[in-house]
């Protein structure tokens, strides 16, 4: 997961490479120079801006063999690997609905708000404090609220 230390080093390195910019334009440069330079700092852009607006919300379902169903809703940065890390269990998760909603401060926030407003239905006995028994009409409510967020 991407963090604050890695946004924070990535702000200071467009910085410094503006800075690296500003000097070299006051100087005697090669045009190559300054290519390199802008082509640098254009990808180092790129990258912050993508680090720093990045926050998915998910909502997965595992259905297991005996008719029972655990919920979970969680907060990433990538989509991909978290459903990597998770299909751990005997039965496969099903991704009910997946939005990015711009940030991961945003997307725990709205995480620790769901998983409120879901606390009766927490399975208590699991090793993951995250997993939720829900009814059918509580799973359709969910994903709508999830899907109204993209």
């Amino acid at each position: 997961m991407v963090g604050m230390p890695m946004i924070n080093r990535c702000r200071e390195r467009q910085i410094e490479l503006r800075r690296r910019i500003r000097k070299l334009e006051d100087q005697d440069r090669s045009s190559d120079d300054s290519r390199v330079d802008d082509a640098l700092l254009n990808l180092l852009n790129s990258v912050c801006a993508s680090v720093s607006t990045v926050g998915c919300i998910y909502f997965k379902r595992w259905s297991m063999p005996d008719g029972t169903a655990w919920y979970k809703v969680g907060a990433t940065t990538n989509p991909r690997r978290r459903d990597a890390e998770q299909n751990v269990l005997p039965v496969a998760a099903e991704t009910l609905a997946c939005v990015d909603v711009g940030s991961m401060d945003r997307a725990r926030a709205l995480e620790a708000a769901i998983h409120g407003a879901m606390d009766s239905q927490r399975i208590t006995d699991a090793n993951n404090r995250e997993l939720f028994h829900l009814t059918e009409e509580q799973e359709g409510a969910v994903m709508e609220a999830i899907k109204a967020l993209g």
